[in-house]
């Protein structure tokens, strides 16, 4: 019995590929009529509004990547405005502070020099001092060849 189950399944299975086909060239066919009557013109224009559709979205698309590099450009342009500034800010801070920088170079540079002045006069001032000591003991002085009293560095008066 499952034998003649299986060949009636086979059979159905044939049937319907076969009522499929006859189906399918029955549209084919009535379609292909439909093209042939139909004036080739009307084709033309059917491609030609398709292609206008693609356009269309393209220059869409085109046109909103045009605004959107026009707002990122605004974007840089902000920031760009913004740098500057700031680097406007800075060269200004940066020239005030050379000047701070080169003022007080000045000003050490005059006190380094009125230091050596004044360690030249203190020097020569220690001189002098050094020098009026020793007219001072000579001229008082009883024995300058005492070597007791050079021994010392003071000569008695």
């Amino acid at each position: 019995m499952w034998f003649v189950w299986s060949l009636l399944g086979i059979l159905a299975g044939l049937a319907v590929a076969a009522v499929g086909a006859f189906a399918m060239r029955w549209s084919v066919e009535r379609n292909r009529v439909i093209a042939e009557r139909e004036d080739p013109r009307d084709t033309q224009l059917r491609e030609l509004l398709t292609e206008i559709k693609l356009r269309r979205a393209d220059s869409a698309r085109a046109q909103q990547a045009v605004e959107d590099a026009n707002s990122d450009a605004a974007g840089v342009r902000q920031a760009l405005k913004e740098a500057e500034s700031r680097a406007e800010n800075l060269q200004a801070d940066l020239d005030k502070r050379i000047g701070l920088m080169e003022k007080e170079s000045g000003e050490r540079l005059a006190a380094s020099e009125a230091l050596e002045r004044l360690r030249r006069d203190n020097e020569a001032l220690k001189a002098r001092v050094h020098e009026l000591e020793m007219e001072l003991s000579m001229g008082h002085s009883k024995d300058m060849l005492d070597p007791s009293i050079q021994a010392t560095g003071r000569f008695q008066q």
